[in-house]
């Protein structure tokens, strides 16, 4: 039998070349792909890494791509611009369910991926905007895992903290606020300033929301305004006392003055009535409207739709 490479003509012989070089490429790349992330999660370290792999994960353009989205993006209201805005899918809401998630493609390594949608499930996943489903993690080992996760990739475990749409109340989340709330207030970023505020609301522990609140408008920052609607103010309450006709409304009161503080610092900004106007009926905006009704001299708009 004559060899393979006399019978076949030259071209036929330059193609399996040709074919076989190609295929050395692919085989070489698939295995580069594999065993070379595009990220680790130990690089995620603070607020602008990680707008970095959000925008890189939605340009993919692959399934999954929004996962990221919906892990990490704090509720609309709180945004100060569109980072959070993967493309112009508008599904993702953080008003949705927590569903399970994968994560695109060659984005994180295995391990890094695997510890990632378990951080995923045990802090946020199956639970509801607000005041849906709550998770109280029960098993030794997911609190462990928790624990640990704070001393392993502490800025990830504290945004998964604060982005949760549940609140995270009990004996178990308790031991961890401590953590997420150094993590979040030792960050350059007032959007994770704004976030701990929110988580801080939305677990109940009103007084230390409005603490960064107050600290965050006292800087100017206007975007800190949508935060109070997630804060539960209190409201007069009839008393039997010969004295008295109501108790006074302590948080109504802080918020009050923390408002008349702010239009005045900030020279009365025009988008205190924008933010106004949003407002549903109910004890805050109540209290703005006392507000305004104090400043009419200086800004005027009408609060109410």
């Amino acid at each position: 039998m004559r060899p393979l490479f006399r019978v076949l003509k030259p071209w036929a012989t330059a193609r399996l070349m040709l074919v076989a070089i190609l295929m050395a490429h692919l085989i070489a790349y698939g295995s580069s792909h594999e065993s070379s992330p595009s990220y680790r999660l130990n690089e995620i370290t603070n607020h602008s890494k990680l707008l970095e792999i959000l925008d890189y994960a939605c340009q993919q353009r692959q399934p999954h791509r929004a996962s990221l989205f919906i892990m990490f993006a704090p509720p609309e209201t709180l945004w100060a611009n569109q980072a959070y805005r993967c493309g112009d899918n508008k599904v993702f809401e953080f008003s949705e369910r927590r569903p399970p998630i994968g994560l695109p493609v060659g984005l994180f390594d295995q391990a890094d991926e695997a510890w990632l949608l378990e951080a995923y499930r045990l802090i946020q996943q199956g639970t509801y905007s607000l005041m849906g489903e709550w998770i109280r993690p029960k098993n030794p080992r997911d609190i462990s895992f928790l624990h640990r996760a704070f001393a392993k990739y502490p800025y990830i475990t504290a945004r998964l903290m604060a982005t949760a749409p549940a609140p995270h109340v009990g004996e178990v989340w308790q031991g961890l606020y401590q953590h997420m709330d150094r993590v979040l207030k030792a960050s350059q970023s007032l959007d994770d300033k704004r976030l701990l505020a929110f988580a801080m609301a939305r677990d109940g522990r009103v007084q230390q929301a409005l603490a960064i609140i107050e600290e965050l408008l006292g800087q100017g920052d206007q975007t800190s305004l949508y935060l109070l609607p997630y804060v539960t103010l209190d409201v007069p309450q009839a008393i039997d006392d010969e004295m008295a006709d109501t108790t006074e409304p302590l948080l109504g009161y802080q918020v009050l003055a923390m408002l008349e503080n702010y239009v005045y610092q900030q020279n009365y900004p025009a988008g205190f009535c924008q933010w106004a106007l949003g407002l549903t009926p109910g004890p805050l905006a109540d209290y703005v409207a006392t507000v305004l009704g104090n400043i009419q001299d200086n800004l005027r708009c009408k609060v109410g739709k």
